[in-house]
């Protein structure tokens, strides 16, 4: 018998205390070999939390597992000296219970489903980066740096703000205390010049948001030149994490040369030659041919006129498609 004695008797037929079972469990409940059956499991839940891996179904294994080292008529905060309720058992070693400790049980095992998942929600998910919403979202952070645009206006200058701008360089004083010594008049006057450069910003952001955030042909070639010093860093913290080779490739009509299709390539990643190279400097010849073939695909994908129009101005000449004309790699070194 257990140390819950004669007085865990349950007047309604059950053979076992119900009251410990199911008590509120206080802070840091888990204590010795408990603890250190919880914490075994931390890594799998974790990694569950940070992949598509359903936290649930490692939950349930735990419990699962749980039950296999201790008994259900334990509490769970008991401690490790605490012995189970004896229980009869049929010729298949499976215990007998009555219907008062079958509908127990279930609860017992309910309540412990509960506890360990807040256990390892607040051990877990407290270190998973959340992401953010809006603007706070990392990966919209990252590709409003990439791509040079916001589809949100900056914030409405003040009037004195905007005046001082203007004024730095032959008052470079406090700008709001000089501004508040203005007539009402002139203060009124840079307060709508503030008010038209704020709504011009906003027009632009709009119009970006309406267009699907494309790009004019001179802000997409800015974003071109950044890539490998932008984008590198990034593709080569993949490469690293997963220890995998990564490459990217980019193509289409660039505006700096007259919209002929030209390809973008940046790679993460060194063979175990003597010189460790990427692989566009390693095998310069096969990989040439993935340069043609992607080029040649991309001639299926824009028209004479599509490039002539992302070409940046300048004297109008003939858009030259030939893939040998193509600047191939920048690869990350």
């Amino acid at each position: 018998m257990s140390d819950q004695g004669v007085e865990g008797v349950d007047p309604s037929g059950g053979v076992v205390n119900k009251k410990p079972l199911l008590k509120n469990l206080l802070r840091n409940w888990a204590k010795g070999q408990r603890l250190a059956f919880l914490e075994g499991f931390i890594a799998d839940y974790k990694e569950a939390l940070h992949t598509k891996k359903k936290a649930s179904s490692v939950l349930d294994a735990i419990v699962n597992q749980w039950f296999t080292h201790f008994h259900w008529t334990i509490p769970l905060s008991s401690g490790n000296s605490a012995t189970a309720t004896v229980l009869p058992m049929d010729a298949q070693g499976h215990e007998i219970l009555s219907p008062t400790d079958a509908i127990l049980k279930g609860r017992v095992i309910e309540c412990a489903h509960t506890s360990l998942y807040h256990w390892y929600e607040y051990r877990c998910k407290r270190t998973v980066p959340q992401m953010g919403k809006g603007k706070k979202d990392p990966i919209s952070l990252l590709l409003q740096k990439l791509l040079r645009c916001s589809t949100s206006p900056t914030r409405r200058s003040a009037g004195w703000e905007t005046w001082g701008k203007e004024n730095f360089a032959s008052l470079k004083a406090e700008f709001e205390a000089d501004f508040a010594e203005l007539d009402e008049d002139t203060q009124n006057h840079w307060n709508e010049v503030a008010k038209t450069k704020y709504e011009e910003v906003k027009k632009v952001a709009q119009e970006r948001t309406d267009n699907s955030g494309l790009l004019s042909p001179a802000e997409a070639q800015a974003v071109l030149n950044d890539l490998p010093s932008v984008f590198g860093p990034t593709i080569q913290s993949i490469g690293e994490a997963l220890g995998m080779h990564v490459t990217v490739l980019i193509g289409g009509p660039e505006p700096s040369k007259k919209g002929q299709l030209n390809m973008i390539g940046i790679h993460h990643g060194e063979n175990k030659a003597a010189v460790p190279k990427v692989w566009p400097l390693a095998e310069k010849e096969k990989c040439a041919l993935v340069k043609d073939a992607f080029i040649l695909f991309l001639g299926t994908c824009y028209s004479i006129e599509e490039q002539c129009t992302w070409a940046l101005p300048q004297p109008p000449t003939p858009v030259n498609t030939n893939i040998s004309t193509t600047e191939g790699y920048l690869p990350l070194i």
